[in-house]
């Protein structure tokens, strides 16, 4: 995996806070034309059973790494160059609410999602990054 927190030259975009996920949109630059658009979701909550939203993080291909940006933990991956955050947020919160209502109806027939991260993001922390290196 590319790192998505260091280059050449960063900039901040844009930064939001959705529904439960705070996010960093940040442009990588390696080149004089080798730029990369990559976001970072840092969940602010989290519900005492169920599937999380860092399970849905996961699933849309959003990795789990400690972050300069947040200046702890996040979720990052990269998106398409001129991404509206305010409107991904939107939409990344109602697809979570509907995938949380699928997931209920599949486990009432006793079939189980995985849940690949549950609680783990806010149980158990990794090093944040050092954002002066």
């Amino acid at each position: 995996m590319t790192n998505l927190h260091s280059a050449l030259k960063t900039t901040v975009v844009d930064s939001h806070a959705g529904d439960g996920i705070n996010y960093i949109l940040v442009r990588l630059q390696n080149g004089k034309d080798d730029f990369a658009d990559t976001l970072h979701a840092r969940p602010n909550s989290y519900s005492t059973s169920g599937f999380q939203t860092t399970d849905f993080l996961s699933l849309l291909g959003f990795q789990r790494s400690g972050c300069a940006f947040h200046g702890s933990e996040c979720f990052c991956r990269q998106v398409p160059e001129g991404v509206n955050l305010k409107g991904l947020s939107t939409d990344i919160g109602k697809s979570f609410q509907i995938f949380q209502n699928a997931v209920s109806h599949l486990e009432n027939c006793g079939l189980f999602v995985e849940q690949p991260e549950g609680w783990g993001f806010f149980y158990v922390r990794i090093q944040p990054v050092d954002a002066t290196h």
